[in-house]
């Protein structure tokens, strides 16, 4: 039973042999559990204000539950070892003589073994947080075996008092996986921490005022006791101190409002300062169109596609949109966001290879580049449809569509993938393949770039061809008529429907001369057979055959170099249309075409025309299966001028009368655009890039990234809400 006077009904209704231990932990003293709890409660709410993505109710909700029951353990088994230590003293002061140790009715021995148990229930209630809070549960428990000892020997032991049920504010934004003293919140977390530890010293003086008489006699230290003329003085002192330390924590959230977002991209990638810039100008950004000046928001360099999706998260709450960036090849920039402002995920550190042995499927870091991609292949038999240039990345080139000399015979890139792994706006990594995430797999054959970060593409892949042609005539003249009557029997070769799918051609336009030039996939009877040499036969023609795939890889991309630049940043001008089988150029626009470009100026810059054949496997995958469009284009043209320097708007306005000579021409032509060769110029390039499949791309968009998060100047948009 309760001792007499004590009038707690809580004591009243609990079994004789209990009451004494329930006076041990002051279970008649609520209000102390509460104390003990009330930090954890605060550090909470705490973790959930700094942490960088919002945190689940039910998670906060857990956290407050097995606090509450740490809370309770620890403030039984503190008052217990505090009644250890304190027997003697409490024998001498009036208000403590009663409790159990001192009258008796609690053996040291048992209170000890009574603690012993009450920790160990602690331990277990540990099991259910990280590891980081078992060290702060080391710290607390040293802080509190500590501190009974210190009222014998400072006049300050609610210092400790503080320091350790303060702690709490540590383990509960632990317990929520948030760093509290990550930069730049280590200095709200100082301040909040140092306002509690003030809270709880104030509080225990107040509390002890009363046994100051006693603890005089008794010779127990304490501040209470230390000011006893002056503890109205020392109270407003305190009060004060919290008030300013709540101050800091108000000027330090505005602080982190400013800088937060860049420590968090920090912390994404480890606070690994290499994987993650923060440019001011666009001076040393790399851009590949150097007419397209940029400033991003940040550079980031993930290393895996955890932290793609932690960037993507940080960067869509904090408002800014997201790009992603392979190669860099994007012709107006988009890899760097297409304006100023946007978040930049860099996949080069994703630029892993491997391919099943059975299958043959092979799988790649979005952050792969073709020329890699090829060799990796190769040393496995294996090949693949690609385009051309080898600093091309996969990441863009698979997600566009990603012609190349092989497309006749095996499909573009697009047509190559069985699965990928993507990354969404709210942070979701999934799979998509025709069997997952159908209507997402559409959309990122042809527009990924408005619809999320492909971090890992799995692709089919061929045997490696043992023998191909590789041909190139060369019109070395400035006479537009002789230009023109080459241009017409090319195209004239290339509309033939009997044309084999095994023969790749181009035609490229310069100043000075004329390319044709291309791959026939076969033994050089077969191409004899072809009578190319008839077709061009007042042109100089040259004749190569390998049984080498790479060496045919290797051609490709030194005709790149040769006649383009390669991968070069330079500053250019470009525009693309596509013709099919019913819009081939009439003779009278291809004069026309030819006299104009015989008016080109020097000094203008590197103008160049240059027209691919399409056709062949592309045709085989039906319309709407994938999100680019054009499965029946013949072939299509790019024409463009590029230099070192800013490109003029007299060679960007020439480049424009190119196209309208050739759309002007063909008044009832219906002309596309590739979303590969990017013209920022275009008045509705979602509709030239993506036609008859844009409906669908939008409602998909609307789905998967209502915020628009994934964004460029010319990606697809968000459905306008219903009225």
């Amino acid at each position: 039973m309760a001792p007499k006077g004590s009038g707690s009904t809580i004591l009243s209704v609990l079994p004789s042999p209990w009451v004494p231990y329930a006076q041990l932990i002051r279970l008649d003293k609520p209000i102390g559990f509460a104390i003990v709890y009330l930090p954890y409660l605060i550090g909470i709410i705490y973790a959930a204000s700094i942490a960088p993505d919002a945190l689940p109710i039910s998670e906060l909700l857990d956290r407050a539950r097995i606090f509450l029951t740490g809370s309770i353990i620890l403030r039984s088994a503190g008052c217990t070892w505090d009644d250890i230590v304190d027997q003697d003293l409490d024998r001498k002061v009036g208000r403590s003589q009663g409790r159990p140790i001192p009258r008796g009715a609690v053996s040291t021995t048992n209170a000890f073994l009574f603690t012993l148990v009450l920790s160990a229930i602690g331990v277990y209630n540990l099991r259910l947080l990280p590891i980081e809070c078992s060290f702060d549960a080391i710290v607390i428990v040293v802080l509190s075996l500590v501190y009974p000892y210190l009222k014998r020997v400072t006049n300050y032991p609610q210092v400790v008092l503080g320091l350790t049920i303060a702690f709490a504010i540590i383990m509960a934004t632990h317990s929520l996986g948030v760093d509290p003293w990550a930069y730049p919140t280590h200095i709200s977390t100082l301040s909040l921490y140092f306002s509690i530890v003030l809270l709880m010293m104030l509080y225990d003086i107040i509390y002890a005022r009363q046994d100051t008489a006693d603890d005089v006699k008794a010779g127990v230290k304490g501040m209470a006791v230390r000011f006893r003329h002056s503890i109205r003085l020392l109270a407003y002192i305190m009060a004060l101190a919290i008030t300013i330390f709540l101050g800091i924590i108000e000027i330090s959230t505005v602080i982190m409002g400013e800088i937060s977002f860049e420590e968090q991209l920090l912390r994404t990638v480890g606070s690994d300062d290499s994987l993650v810039t923060f440019p001011v100008s666009p001076e040393g950004i790399p851009v590949f169109n150097r007419n397209i000046p940029l400033t991003p928001k940040a550079i980031t360099f993930p290393q895996s596609v955890e932290q793609v999706a932690e960037i993507v998260k940080r960067s869509a709450a904090a408002g800014y949109k997201v790009q992603a960036r392979s190669g860099g090849h994007s012709y107006a920039n988009h890899g760097y966001g297409g304006v100023d402002g946007a978040v930049v995920v860099d996949l080069k550190n994703l630029q892993y290879l491997s391919i099943d042995e059975s299958s043959h499927a092979a799988t790649f870091g979005a952050g792969a580049h073709l020329g890699d991609i090829a060799r990796f292949l190769y040393k496995q038999g294996r090949a693949m449809a690609h385009g051309t240039c080898p600093d091309v990345g996969i990441g863009g080139h698979a997600t566009t569509g990603g012609m190349g000399p092989a497309s006749r015979q095996w499909g573009l890139a697009i047509d190559q993938i069985l699965e990928m792994q993507v990354v969404l706006a709210d942070g979701q990594i999934v799979r998509t393949s025709q069997t997952e995430h159908e209507d997402l797999f559409f959309a990122l054959r042809g527009a990924g770039a408005s619809f999320g970060i492909v971090t890992e593409f799995v692709m089919r892949t061929q045997p490696a061809p043992t023998e191909a042609v590789q041909y190139e005539y060369v019109l070395e003249s400035t006479n537009p008529v002789v230009r023109a009557n080459t241009f017409k029997a090319w195209q004239q070769l290339v509309a033939d429907p009997a044309l084999p799918v095994d023969l790749h051609s181009m035609i490229d336009i310069f100043e000075h001369k004329i390319v044709i030039s291309g791959t026939f996939f076969g033994t050089r009877e077969s191409f004899d057979a072809l009578n190319l040499d008839i077709c061009f036969s007042d042109i100089q023609g040259n004749v190569t055959v390998t049984s080498d795939w790479m060496q045919l890889v290797d051609s490709w991309a030194n005709h790149v170099l040769r006649e383009f630049g390669g991968g070069v940043p330079r500053a250019f001008y470009a525009k693309s249309l596509n013709f099919n089988a019913q819009s081939i150029l009439p003779p009278a626009v291809v004069d026309t075409l030819f006299h104009f470009l015989s008016t080109w100026a020097q000094g203008r810059g590197r103008l160049f025309l240059s027209f691919h054949l399409g056709g062949g496997a592309i045709l085989n995958v039906p319309k709407g299966e994938t999100a680019y469009p054009y499965r029946d284009t013949l072939f299509w043209g790019q024409f463009a001028v590029a230099g070192m320097g800013v490109v003029p708007q007299k060679s960007q306005d020439f480049v424009n009368c190119i196209v309208g000579i050739i759309t002007g021409g063909m008044p009832d032509g219906i002309f596309g655009a590739y979303a590969g060769h990017v013209d920022p110029s275009l008045l509705n390039p979602q509709d030239a890039y993506w036609g008859p499949s844009l409906p669908r791309l939008m409602k998909i968009k609307t789905s998967v990234d209502p915020q628009d998060v994934f964004h460029n100047p010319q990606s697809v948009a968000v459905l306008e809400p219903s009225t």
